[in-house]
């Protein structure tokens, strides 16, 4: 048996200011000498620009929130938190950071937390889009459904045409049950960016849940295609794919996933399920011992192995 679908994406932003961040550092440098050929190393990477910054200057704040977000973006979440934290000791008043603070907490998954950076940065700056945009995608981790839609609608009353706050506001809505409202934010978000992958995503989940597998197959291959390494949307192709038996493609979609995460329980689980309705029953027994190794306590891993050692 394929199991459920992965959970929405409904954030995905660059950090902004960023550009500003690397002026802003460059002109900091700038201010305490000439470039000369002796400098040059310096300049060999956004990071490197970052670290020399705070030689010249360790209270420079924007070169902190410029180390956390290539931090954030390798995925080193803990280490990004720390140096937003730095950066807000030395100007608690600048609300880039909030923000950026609050994406790194939520990725860490710790939603309250970063629901409680983003009320600071609303304090400073109330007509900001992008923080009611991620306001609502950190209800929605919180199952908070209600209360994100009203975030994504003051987004959108302020930039009607952000693409990320009708993909979020349509998840909003489906989670409410008002299916109908929630495909047409959904895909009005395709329409204002047809290369939102996240936006493919969020709309093939749905339509996925609704049992509409066909058309959430080409929402997901078209996350995979602009998106190859997103290990989720391979999962929910894999997923949408072994529902229609169509077992081939799905398994060499549950093992895309699995190589991009290996610690992935559910799709090992699902290639395990994949395998053994193609009748690879042995390589089937190795992915579902995978998933018990990963997750002793996982008792549909447990039942498909034994099921498959009865066969």
């Amino acid at each position: 048996m394929i199991a459920g679908w992965a959970l929405a994406n409904i954030v995905e932003r660059w950090p902004r200011a960023q550009t500003l961040a690397v002026t802003l550092a460059i002109a900091s440098a700038a201010a305490c000498a000439a470039t000369t050929s002796r400098q040059l190393p310096y300049w060999q990477s956004t990071a490197t620009l970052f670290n020399h910054a705070l030689d010249v200057n360790s209270e420079n704040f924007i070169a902190l929130d410029g180390l956390g977000n290539i931090l954030r973006a390798q995925g080193r979440h803990q280490e990004a938190i720390a140096r937003y934290e730095a950066a807000l000791r030395i100007r608690p008043s600048y609300e880039p950071t909030y923000v950026h603070l609050a994406s790194a907490l939520l990725a860490d998954n710790r939603p309250d937390a970063s629901i409680a950076e983003l009320q600071q940065a609303l304090a400073l700056n109330s007509a900001d889009p992008e923080v009611y945009v991620d306001l609502g995608a950190a209800l929605i981790r919180l199952n908070r459904f209600a209360e994100a839609e009203r975030c994504y609608r003051e987004a959108l009353s302020l930039r009607p045409d952000d693409a990320i706050a009708h993909s979020g506001l349509g998840m909003a809505l489906a989670e409410q049950g008002r299916t109908a409202e929630g495909l047409q934010q959904l895909r009005e978000a395709l329409v204002i960016d047809p290369a939102y992958a996240n936006g493919h995503y969020n709309l093939g989940r749905t339509l996925g849940l609704l049992g509409q597998t066909a058309e959430a197959v080409a929402e997901f291959a078209a996350t995979v295609q602009l998106e190859p390494g997103n290990a989720e949307a391979h999962y929910n192709l894999g997923t949408a794919l072994g529902n229609m038996e169509r077992f081939d493609e799905a398994i060499r979609e549950f093992r895309i996933a699995v190589q991009l995460k290996p610690g992935y329980v559910n799709a090992h689980l699902n290639l395990g399920s994949a395998l053994a309705a193609a009748g690879h029953l042995e390589d089937a027994a190795s992915q579902f011992q995978e998933a018990l190794r990963l997750q002793p306590d996982f008792p549909e891993a447990r039942r498909a192995l034994e099921a498959v050692a009865q066969r």
